[in-house]
């Protein structure tokens, strides 16, 4: 639950300043991941599969 909590913030935390710098949430959430015991492939698929899927929508 504690982990949960956690990305939630950091997410939260992540996109707030891609939202007002124009992108890098990578550079936060990416690390994070990682941090947390997450492998690397699922980590950068993780950070990357809401990224692709929202270049899919536009």
């Amino acid at each position: 639950m504690f982990e949960q909590a956690l990305l939630f913030a950091i997410a939260l935390i992540a996109n707030t300043f891609s939202s007002l710098a124009g992108g890098g949430a990578g550079l936060i959430q990416l690390p994070a991941l990682l941090l947390l015991g997450l492998p690397f492939s699922i980590a950068l698929a993780t950070h990357k599969s809401p990224q692709s899927l929202w270049g899919w929508v536009r």
